[in-house]
């Protein structure tokens, strides 16, 4: 067998090629979390892990060559595939192998994102992977969407304790942070985990053990534990169980405060953050945006309710249908037609 692999920086036109041909098999996925996926949904997978990767060669497109004469049957040509791809390094990567029948000698191509020490490692938005890909996140087999979870969770982890290390002072400080999230934390079998009102129970990430130790250097912990409870069925019980509460406070700690106020003004969208981080970006610049974005709300109901009346007006004067509108037409360009005023100044 002969492997051939060739990198490059976009994966579009290998895409095209690859699922366009006539007669062609898709043999399998790896590393999809489903094999119950479309074509099209594996290509802005496969596009969103590629633009993590800050090499230019982001995709690999290799292709797996028999002799002339031999031959394999899907299910073997598929095993060899993922054993190809597990010795090549590959093996952790997302990827589809499809079959072509388009030569005398049978083939595979293989695409999938390139794979190096230098690549990016799992981030915080890992978590927001439901709200992103809300499809893929269902057609999860539940073994691999716990495992996806964990994994998550860790890494959220990891980024949440960065954030908070310039308010925390103590242990209890830690937890209060991760409550104020919608994160919470038991014993377990291997120690403390975390856990959270975004995914399923069952889905857990075990503690380092020097965090452990942090925390079980509080006074009565199964106590502070229990007194959790409180917080999480507060965020819960008024809604603020979903993702999207969780990303506010993220745009938040990362500053983006004209997309908070626009979440908190127009979608009604509160972020899960502890009340002195807030109170922080409300004081960096967060109240400003807010105020701003309150500021063209008003604006946008004022022309609302200016539309209305129009509209109610020209109905007391009996006016229907087209003359209605011709009415409210005529009021809106009276001030709307700019053209009127070129070259000199309005006045009030």
């Amino acid at each position: 067998m002969i492997g051939q692999i060739i990198y490059g920086e976009t994966c579009k036109g290998t895409l095209n090629y690859v699922f366009g041909k006539g007669g062609m098999r898709i043999l399998g996925y790896g590393n999809t979390f489903s094999q119950n996926i479309s074509p099209k949904f594996f290509e802005s997978v496969l596009h969103f892990q590629g633009q993590r990767n800050a090499t230019k060669n982001r995709y690999a497109h290799i292709s797996l060559n028999l002799p002339h004469g031999e031959h394999l049957d899907d299910a073997t040509f598929h095993k060899i595939s993922k054993e190809y791809m597990d010795k090549m390094g590959y093996g952790k990567q997302p990827y589809v192998v499809v079959r072509h029948i388009d030569t005398k000698h049978e083939h595979v191509h293989i695409l999938t994102t390139q794979s190096s020490e230098n690549s990016s490692k799992l981030t915080a938005l890992t978590i927001f992977l439901p709200m992103v890909f809300p499809q893929l996140y269902q057609k999860m087999a539940p073994s691999y969407k716990q495992q996806y979870e964990s994994v998550a969770l860790g890494s959220y982890l990891k980024h949440a304790e960065r954030m908070h290390a310039p308010f925390e002072k103590s242990a209890k400080d830690y937890i209060a942070f991760f409550n104020a999230k919608g994160f919470y934390f038991e014993k377990g079998t291997d120690g403390l985990q975390v856990k959270s009102i975004y995914t399923e129970k069952k889905a857990s990430f075990t503690l380092s053990k020097r965090t452990s130790l942090y925390l079980n250097s509080i006074p009565n912990l199964s106590q502070t534990l229990k007194e959790q409870q409180t917080v999480i069925n507060g965020l819960v019980k008024y809604g603020r169980n979903n993702l999207k509460n969780l990303w506010a406070g993220h745009l938040m700690e990362r500053g983006i405060y004209d997309k908070v106020a626009f979440m908190l003004t127009e979608e009604k969208v509160y972020p899960n953050l502890h009340s002195e981080m807030a109170q922080q970006h409300m004081d960096n610049g967060l109240r400003k945006s807010i105020n701003e974005a309150f500021k063209r709300q008003s604006s946008i109901q004022q022309n609302r309710l200016l539309r209305k009346a129009v509209y109610a007006v020209s109905s007391f004067l009996g006016n229907r249908g087209k003359a209605q509108e011709e009415v409210f037409n005529g009021f809106k360009d009276e001030f709307t037609d700019y053209s009127k005023y070129k070259r000199r100044g309005l006045s009030l």
